[in-house]
């Protein structure tokens, strides 16, 4: 058996290219608004970049729960409980330092927040949808 080959199937039947670059494209939203908003983060700009992050593309449709559970109303008004500054360090951490060990420490500090939600940031994932 050719794993690498049953890989590609595996992926391109399940997740097909298009989902894929519609990720990529609210990824490098999210992106953007963290340069513009990084040094004046507020709850409602960390919002709209959380907002970014959650959206999936998926049976030719947007969807915005791409955390599943993470993005339901309860679990969205705990992260709203976090203290800002700590939510930027982790932001920093995730996008401006990619410092995995950091970001294990800081999400254990976080409501709401998981190591699945710190992928979208990380620019190793921008570089592997680019190649």
């Amino acid at each position: 058996m050719d794993i690498p080959s049953q890989i590609s199937r595996i992926r391109d039947s399940y997740i097909p290219m298009e989902r894929i670059m519609k990720r990529a494209e609210y990824e490098d939203k999210a992106r953007s608004e963290i340069l513009t908003n990084l040094n004046l983060l507020s709850q409602d700009s960390f919002e709209l970049i959380f907002s970014l992050m959650n959206t999936d593309f998926w049976g030719g449709k947007i969807h915005t729960d791409r955390f599943g559970a993470l993005s339901s109303v309860p679990m969205l008004n705990m992260i709203r409980k976090n203290d800002i500054e700590k939510l930027k360090i982790w932001i920093i951490a995730a996008y401006e330092k990619e410092d995995l060990t950091r970001i294990d420490e800081l999400i254990s500090g976080l409501y709401g927040i998981s190591y699945g939600s710190s992928s979208p940031l990380d620019k190793r994932t921008q570089k592997q949808c680019a190649e």
